[in-house]
């Protein structure tokens, strides 16, 4: 998935505030959740082979959380490195060896603590089909208590990401 292509789905599905006060969410809260699918187009400055790059360089997304991610506003670049992310503390990134996606730990940037998939095309597809799952979550009670629907989804994900090398991070971010 491009980036372009990950910024013009989330409109397939993105919630408002009034969606989510419907579902019960109090006022304050559901404003706070709706922020979390807003991003902004920023001048094309960057045309890069790799489309997280291209996500972070052309799309402001530090509004943007899927889950337990967030984005920055800009790449920050060490020598092994492209971070462009969080998951809660720890620092997502693109390995410059091999253009695999990995968390690394925030106090030593130099550990990776989870591989989360293959290339930056497959993370954006599986992250946009886990960014989907938690919005039906958060709308349906009823499919987020429902363990077998949650284990096609980490599965799903766990494909797209590029196999069974990222089930665990796709587990940890969706599993019970």
């Amino acid at each position: 998935m491009t980036a372009t292509e990950f910024v013009d789905q989330i409109k397939d599905f993105a919630v408002t505030k009034a969606d989510l006060k419907n579902a019960d969410f109090p006022d304050e809260f559901a404003g706070m959740l709706a922020k979390g699918y807003e991003y902004k187009v920023l001048p094309k400055t960057k045309n890069s082979a790799n489309e997280i790059i291209n996500l972070i360089s052309n799309y402001d997304m530090s509004s943007v959380e899927i889950g337990m991610i967030s984005f920055e506003k800009e790449i920050k670049e060490t020598e092994g490195f492209y971070f462009f992310g969080k998951v809660e503390l720890d620092l997502m990134a693109i390995s410059k060896g091999n253009n695999e996606i990995v968390v690394v730990d925030y106090a030593n940037t130099d550990e990776i603590i989870q591989y989360c998939a293959a290339n930056s095309k497959k993370f954006l597809a599986a992250m946009m089909a886990a960014w989907r799952a938690t919005t039906e979550f958060l709308l349906d009670e009823e499919k987020a208590d429902d363990y077998d629907y949650r284990e096609e989804v980490i599965a799903k994900c766990t494909e797209l990401a590029g196999g069974d090398a990222y089930f665990d991070f796709f587990d940890n971010m969706l599993g019970d």
